[in-house]
């Protein structure tokens, strides 16, 4: 299996980077041969519409169109990530068996079975049930993949390692059969013309013919070399095997059981799609980071498409009329369009936006533009900006005051905080502070904002009643974020000291420093977190999100969210779903923690260096500005 066996070590990266492109045709130089027919190739002109953040590894994907979800099997993170809405940037996971890859869906029964290399199981996910895992069930060794047979509800599942096929019913999620197919099966399809199976066995290069009806052998067909995925076509009444080594495709016949042609492809193929509308194979090429689109009617490559790192699982959507493909390398989703959507959108606004903040009573997200000295001023509901408001030098973040209506924002180059009316987006006041003014935070029991000052070394405490600057409390190293726990009663400062990053716990009563905590390098951000009690630090230098407990002061959890330093910066908190979003810089992605687990669930490519989030609770949409000059807009699913 590629997402497990022989070529997994090659294909298991990190990084969140997806390729966004158009349609690459092949030169003719550089178009392969066909043996299967001899029509010109189709123009085809999709382009990629967009591309999303799932779990670790994913190596497979299926449409479910009970629900017209699509759900993605994460080999590393052993779960399957739900896409909600057919493709939408909604995400929540569910929890499988080790090395989850193959997924097949039940429509009888409106089920997922998935296949759990690791742990020789099969899951049965409920789309009636909240997506909860409804049974698990043991099968052979390395199960791979399956295929469903409506005909006798039963599942098929391929055991790479055992060199068998176990059969499932799905009416009492046991195992009922098991056939001796070839050495290592690892693809496997229905063709529910003749009613039966085709397993295709990599270390034999074959591919087993079964009959649905009684499990039984009923040929052996030679294919090329390390046969892969398989999947039926339809309208030829032809079943097609991708062959890993040989580098082609062969066809054949459910009539004969016997190859009737061969299309040689520019690199290795890995699994298969087939579109009902175009009547096209879509062919996932984990090695040249490409899917490449063959028309059956024609037997020959047409275009090439770009998509993310080591593409494996691929699964045609009929609701979005798109195809998915699971980037195992980068852990994203991508999905090429008939259409070309985007995720929501991005809106351009000033030069290097930085800090952001949602107005739930306007429904409106206010960006600060670091260059311009400038605040954009976007509408959660048609997501275009409405105006632009003036403001000081070098303004990096915003805050808003629902108790007055306002928002504040802080300007690191002119040392100010301008304070903004939210009914006339008017400037209604300008407040001197400290030097260097970097973050802001409010606490409401006593109507005051409290103002990093990362040059003079302290905090400002601003009355937000008078507009003016009531007190300070000075604190140790660079001062560049600030958070207020209510639950305690204190708020909490980052900073560096000389090469140790800390976050000091500061009484919020006696504004007197309680605790010092060391966290990561360059603490630039923080958010808290009240349903959980804890403080989330994201650690630029040190690519990591530092976990602190309110309670006790101290740090429980350090997650990686980039890998290398230079990364984690602006951060929002989700409270409906118990998620953290972090705007990563360097790798150019925004990454989902759960705060439940403390664990990345998500990681969605973004353009342009992005370092500002806001999360618009009332729309469910994240809102990250980039310093390349825009806002991306991401849909985040609430609970019903």
């Amino acid at each position: 299996m590629l997402g497990a066996g022989g070529l997994a070590g090659q294909f298991l990266a990190t990084a969140s980077h997806a390729a966004f492109g158009s349609i690459s045709h092949l030169p003719s130089a550089l178009a392969p041969t066909a043996t299967h027919g001899d029509s010109p190739a189709e123009a085809w002109s999709h382009d990629v519409g967009y591309s999303i953040g799932v779990g670790s590894a994913p190596t497979g994907v299926l449409y479910d169109p009970g629900t017209k979800d699509l759900l993605v099997a994460n080999y590393n993170s052993s779960n399957v990530t739900v896409l909600t809405g057919a493709g939408g940037a909604t995400v929540r996971s569910v929890t499988v068996g080790g090395g989850p890859s193959g997924l097949a869906y039940d429509s009888a029964r409106h089920e997922v079975f998935v296949a759990n290399y690791l742990t020789d199981s099969v899951s049965v996910i409920s789309d009636l049930k909240n997506d909860s895992v409804v049974a698990t069930i043991t099968v052979g060794a390395g199960p791979c993949c399956l295929a469903y047979d409506p005909l006798k509800n039963e599942v098929f599942v391929a055991n790479s390692e055992e060199n068998n096929v176990s059969i499932i019913s799905d009416l009492t999620n046991k195992v009922v059969g098991s056939v001796t197919v070839g050495w290592g099966p690892e693809g496997i399809a229905y063709d529910p013309e003749v009613s039966q199976i085709f397993v295709a066995n990599s270390g034999a290069n074959d591919t087993s013919v079964l009959s649905a009806r009684t499990g039984a052998v009923l040929a052996n067909v030679s294919v090329g070399g390390e046969p892969y995925g398989v999947a039926y076509d339809p309208a030829q009444h032809e079943v097609v095997v991708a062959n890993y080594l040989s580098q082609n495709l062969s066809f054949l016949s459910d009539r004969t059981d016997s190859v009737v042609g061969t299309v040689g492809l520019p690199s290795s193929p890995a699994l298969l799609a087939y579109d009902t509308s175009t009547r096209e194979l879509f062919v996932s090429d984990p090695t040249a980071n490409n899917m490449t689109i063959v028309s059956p009617k024609t037997d020959a490559v047409v275009a090439t498409v770009p998509v993310g790192s080591a593409p494996e699982g691929i699964a045609y959507d009929p609701a979005g009329k798109q195809i998915i493909v699971a980037d195992s390398g980068s852990n994203v989703l991508t999905a090429i369009s008939e259409t070309t959507p985007s995720i929501l959108g991005t809106v351009g606004v000033g030069q290097g936006p930085e800090g952001s903040a949602y107005d739930p009573s306007t429904k409106e997200v206010f960006v600060a533009d670091n260059a311009n000295g400038t605040v954009s001023v976007i509408s959660a509901v048609t997501d275009t900006v409405v105006s632009t408001i003036k403001v000081g030098e070098g303004p990096v973040v915003v805050l808003y005051y629902a108790g007055r209506h306002e928002l504040f924002v802080v300007n690191y180059l002119s040392d100010n905080v301008t304070v903004i009316s939210d009914k006339t987006d008017a400037v209604v006041a300008n407040i001197p502070v400290g030097v260097g003014p970097q973050g802001i935070a409010l606490n409401p029991g006593r109507g005051q904002l409290l103002v990093t000052n990362a040059i003079s070394a302290n905090v400002a405490i601003i009355s937000a009643a008078k507009n003016t600057v009531v007190g300070e409390v000075n604190v140790r190293g660079t001062p560049y974020a600030i958070a207020y726990d209510p639950s305690v009663h204190e708020f909490f400062v980052s900073s560096m000291n000389g090469a140790v990053g800390t976050v000091t716990a500061v009484a919020a009563a006696t504004d007197e420093v309680v605790a010092s905590v060391t966290v990561g390098l360059d603490p630039y951000a923080l958010v808290y977190d009240q349903p959980d009690h804890r403080i989330y630090v994201a650690n630029y230098g040190s690519g990591t999100v530092s976990v602190i407990s309110d309670r006790t002061d101290t740090v429980i959890a350090t997650i990686d969210v980039r890998g290398e330093p230079g990364g984690p910066g602006g951060m929002a908190f989700d409270a409906p779903l118990h998620e953290v979003f972090v705007a990563n810089d360097a790798p150019g992605n925004l990454t989902v923690i759960s705060t439940i687990s403390d664990r990345v669930e998500a990681s969605v490519a973004i353009a342009g260096n992005p370092d500002g989030v806001a999360f618009a609770a009332a729309e469910g949409n994240v809102f990250v500005s980039s310093f390349g000059g825009n806002v991306t807009v991401i849909a985040a699913e609430l609970p019903d």
